[in-house]
């Protein structure tokens, strides 16, 4: 994140240096995907830079280790997903806005299932424009990701229409 001192091999300029550098803008997002799943507390852990970069006071003299340079880092939109709050340290939630993203209804569901499933049947030039509602009442309990992965692997086998036999043996497979 903030790079490497030179004397490491394969040492470069950190990624939040290069995102300032390469931005048209003075005011580039960064998406740190999972923090939740960072080695918060081990050695190498990025909870350190992250607590200098979301505290506008510190990020203002943020420092690339590589280029031994500081600059200005407090123009950043720092953007973190993170599946589970547990993991990540209060002092550091305390210095994000937190915003809970509520697993899909059911009918939130079907809606999501007919569109990936009408973008799929160009992809794959699938003949059956439609999925059953046995079909997409399978799917009801997916995470969007599962429902895109399943549809895209059981399309991808099958051109001519998708069963619920399909599904069944993709979901028994591959444990969704």
């Amino acid at each position: 994140i903030k790079g490497a001192s030179k004397q490491w091999r394969d040492a470069e300029v950190g990624k939040v240096f290069k995102c300032m550098l390469n931005s048209p803008t003075i005011n580039p997002f960064i998406l740190y995907d999972e923090i939740d799943k960072n080695s918060f507390g081990k050695s190498y852990s990025p909870e350190t830079v992250l607590y200098q970069l979301f505290e506008p006071m510190n990020a203002k003299t943020f420092e690339d280790e590589f280029l031994e340079l500081q600059f200005d880092a407090s123009t950043i939109f720092n953007i973190c997903t993170a599946n589970e709050l547990n993991p990540i340290a209060t002092p550091l939630q305390s210095r994000m806005n937190i915003f809970e993203i509520k697993k899909l209804n059911k009918e939130q569901t079907k809606h999501l299932v007919k569109k990936m499933y009408a973008k799929t049947i160009v992809d794959y030039n699938i003949f059956n424009d439609s999925l059953s509602d046995d079909i997409i009442e399978s799917m009801e309990n997916m995470t969007p990701r599962e429902i895109d992965i399943a549809i895209n692997h059981i399309s991808s086998k099958n051109s001519e229409k998708i069963s619920l036999q399909d599904l069944n043996n993709y979901n028994i497979n591959n444990k969704l």
